[in-house]
């Protein structure tokens, strides 16, 4: 994800400096950022993954992870949900609702050479922040299965944090950046409808559990 805001916003940084003896003008700086920012709300590709990288973090389980990629990305999630069934009298079937919190965190580190002597070099972190509130109906169908309607809705930030290593890269990329590829945050609201089949039965003297689930977000 990083890498591929570096490579746009290199793009637009090697047209600001055609003329490398002279810095660039404030007008001419800011012709750039519009460049940039407008190519990044027109990018379907980055909205989608985006999207993605909120779903990864959002979704309703428990679990707590850590991963480190051959290129260098490490990020690591944190997922606490928290759900209660309420009985109906007289009722064939029961509600349930709950919260899910989650929390992600992503560092990588980026060199672009642009020439032999000059360099792009930054830290990038993300980090990740959602809360996602969901009710809905469980039906028992026969046989231990039992199917479950359901509606959620929630809030979800991603941070992006940005740390230029070289002179180079304040003087130059920081200027283009800042708040559009780097050092921004992006917040977005959830909107859940899932559909969970659920199976039990004993065997042996075991409890079996089986849990199926389609989520539309």
């Amino acid at each position: 994800m990083a890498r591929w805001f570096f490579r746009l916003a290199m793009i637009c940084f090697l047209v600001l400096a055609s003329a490398p003896a002279k810095a660039p003008t404030p007008e001419e700086l800011e012709e750039a950022r519009s460049y940039l920012r407008n190519k990044m709300q027109e990018g379907q590709n980055v909205a989608r993954l985006l999207a993605e990288v909120v779903n990864l973090y959002a979704s309703p389980d428990i679990s707590s992870a850590s991963y480190r990629l051959d290129n260098g990305v490490a990020f690591s999630t944190l997922k606490l949900p928290y759900y209660r069934d309420f009985t109906l009298p007289d009722r064939g079937w029961s509600l349930f609702a709950g919260i899910n919190l989650s929390y992600l965190k992503a560092t990588s580190h980026n060199e672009t050479p642009l020439s032999d002597q000059e360099r792009l070099a930054a830290d990038v972190t993300w980090r990740g922040y959602s809360g996602l509130a969901e009710a809905g109906a469980r039906v028992p169908l026969g046989h231990g299965l039992t199917l479950s309607p359901s509606l959620g809705a929630g809030l979800a930030q991603l941070r992006n944090q940005t740390e230029y290593l070289n002179q180079f890269s304040k003087e130059n990329f920081a200027p283009l950046y800042q708040g559009i590829a780097g050092n921004f945050s992006l917040d977005a609201a959830q909107y859940l409808a899932a559909l969970s089949l659920a199976w039990r039965a004993k065997l042996a003297g075991l409890d079996l559990a089986c849990n199926l689930r389609y989520a539309h977000t």
